[in-house]
C-alpha cells in the first residue's frame, strides 16, 4: 500500500456519519455528513483501484519473466537452426538464402528481447512507484488459480446490483434534493422560495435523475460487454487446455522415438518450445481472466 493511500484513509475517517434520508427531518450539516460519507465511498473505491492497478502490474511482471524466457529458447532453437544450416551450406546442401532468413529471424528476435527487456524496466518502476517495493528484491510466483465467474441468479441482476451500489450516494443525494426542491411562491416576504429559484430547483432535480439514469445504462451496456469477453476467454482457455493435453501426448511419443533414435532431440526441444508457448498463452489468459472477474466483482476499478 502507498504511503498516500494511508494518508487519504487517515484524513477521510468517516465511519460516525450515519444518514437516514427517510426521516424528513433531516440534519441541518447533511450537505457535510453527505459529503464526508462519498469521500468514504470514493477512498474505498480509490483502494480497490490501487490494489487492481498494482495486481496488474505483479501480473505483468510475472509474465514478463515468461515471454522473456519463451525469446531465449526461441532464439536457442534458431541458432541452431543457423548452426545446422551452416554445415549443409559447406556441403552445397542449402542455399545461402536459407540462411540470411533464418539469420533475419534470429535479428528479429534478438531485437524482441531487447525490447522486452525495456518494458520489463519500466514495469519494475511502475510496481514500485505503487507499492514501494523492489521486485528485484523478491521472487515472483504465480498464484493464480482458475475459477469460473458464475452469478448467484441471472447476469442482469448481478450487474445492476453492482451499478446499485456504485450509484449509492448518488442516489441519495438526488432523494434529498427532491425533498428540498421547495415550494414556489409569487408572495414576496414568505417562506416558500421565489418561481425562478423553484424552477431553477426542478431543472437541477430532473437533469441529476436524467444523469442516473444514462450513468446506469451506460454502465450495464459496459460491464455486460466485459461479462461477453469474459465468456469468450473462458473458451479460449478450454481450447489452449485441450490444445495441451495433444500436445503432451504428442510429446511423449517424440520422446519414444527420440530414445529409439527415430528423431532429433532438436524436433523434441520444438515441441516443447510449443508447449511452454502454449502454457505462456494459458497463463496470460488466467490472468486475463482474473482481471475481468473483478471488474465485474468491483466496476469501480473499472469505470472510475
Amino acid at each position: 500500500t502507498s504511503i498516500g493511500l494511508k494518508l487519504l484513509e487517515k484524513k477521510i475517517d468517516t465511519d460516525q456519519y450515519i444518514l437516514d434520508t427517510s426521516k424528513t427531518d433531516l440534519p441541518s450539516d447533511y450537505d457535510l455528513a453527505y459529503s464526508l460519507r462519498d469521500q468514504q465511498q470514493s477512498a474505498t473505491y480509490f483502494k480497490h483501484k490501487l490494489e487492481y492497478l498494482t495486481e496488474q502490474k505483479y501480473n505483468a511482471l510475472i509474465t514478463s519473466d515468461l515471454n522473456l524466457d519463451l525469446l531465449d529458447q526461441q532464439i536457442a532453437l534458431i541458432e541452431q537452426d543457423i548452426k545446422a544450416l551452416k554445415i549443409k551450406e559447406s556441403h552445397g546442401a542449402s542455399s545461402s538464402l536459407a540462411l540470411k532468413n533464418k539469420q533475419a529471424e534470429l535479428d528479429k528476435l534478438n531485437h524482441s528481447k531487447t525490447s522486452a527487456l525495456a518494458e520489463q524496466e519500466s514495469l519494475k518502476k511502475d510496481f514500485q512507484k505503487l507499492t514501494n517495493l523492489d521486485p528485484d528484491r523478491y521472487i515472483l510466483e504465480n498464484p493464480v488459480q482458475f475459477e469460473p465467474f458464475r452469478a448467484k441468479n441471472s447476469i442482469d441482476a448481478y450487474i445492476y446490483s453492482r451499478i446499485d451500489e456504485m450509484q449509492t450516494y448518488t442516489k441519495e443525494q438526488a432523494k434529498y434534493f427532491e425533498a428540498t426542491v421547495g415550494v414556489r411562491s409569487t408572495i414576496p416576504g414568505s417562506n416558500e422560495i421565489s418561481e425562478s429559484a423553484y424552477a431553477s430547483n426542478v431543472y437541477q432535480k430532473q437533469a441529476l435523475s436524467s444523469n442516473l439514469t444514462l450513468q446506469r445504462d451506460t454502465y450495464y451496456t459496459t460491464l455486460l460487454a466485459q461479462y461477453t469477453n469474459l465468456i469468450n476467454l473462458e473458451q479460449q482457455i478450454e481450447n489452449i487446455k485441450n490444445e495441451l493435453e495433444l500436445l503432451n501426448k504428442q510429446l511423449k511419443l517424440t520422446e519414444i522415438r527420440l530414445n529409439a533414435g527415430q528423431t532429433t532431440q532438436l524436433e523434441y526441444d520444438r515441441l516443447l518450445a510449443q508447449k511452454d508457448q502454449l502454457n505462456y498463452n494459458l497463463t496470460v489468459s488466467y490472468y486475463q481472466y482474473e482481471d475481468l472477474k473483478q471488474v465485474l466483482d468491483k466496476p469501480w476499478v473499472f469505470l472510475s
